[in-house]
């Protein structure tokens, strides 16, 4: 499960303020797991490293004013930045069912970040060979 602050961030609120507000929902949504016995509570000692693991992992995401952002190599649709993924989303619908790919770079030099580039391409182009077999198959509709 995942918390975005992008939401919180709507509702003009700063970026700290949309962290915490995304951490707090964080927390509630696990106490409400704990509380329908989804999940096991935190042992009472070890409560407070939980919170502050989660708190820790919280600051280390980078706020979209941080975060780079690319925009596509060419014009391939289906393919675009992902600015909270910090990775390339690939997605093409075949038999009436969306597919995903996420490329991420291994760092966000030049290289990488076109390397990554061209595998979302790549998969994209897969994806669109199958869904045309797909339709073929199906009568061409």
């Amino acid at each position: 499960m995942t918390f975005p602050i992008g939401p919180f961030l709507q509702q003009d609120l700063s970026e700290e303020e949309a962290v915490a507000a995304a951490l707090r929902k964080a927390k509630s949504y696990r106490m409400e797991l704990v509380r329908k016995g989804l999940v096991k509570p935190l042992k009472k000692q070890s409560k407070r490293s939980g919170i502050k693991e989660l708190e820790r992992k919280v600051a280390q995401v980078k706020k979209p004013s941080q975060m780079k952002r690319f925009e596509p190599l060419g014009p391939q649709p289906g393919v675009r930045w992902s600015l909270g993924g910090q990775c390339w989303h690939a997605y093409c619908e075949v038999a009436g069912k969306t597919r995903n790919m996420r490329c991420r770079p291994k760092d966000l030099s030049e290289q990488e970040v076109e390397k990554a580039w061209k595998q979302a391409v790549a998969w994209r182009k897969q994806q669109e060979k199958e869904r045309d077999q797909a339709k073929k198959r199906r009568g061409g509709s």
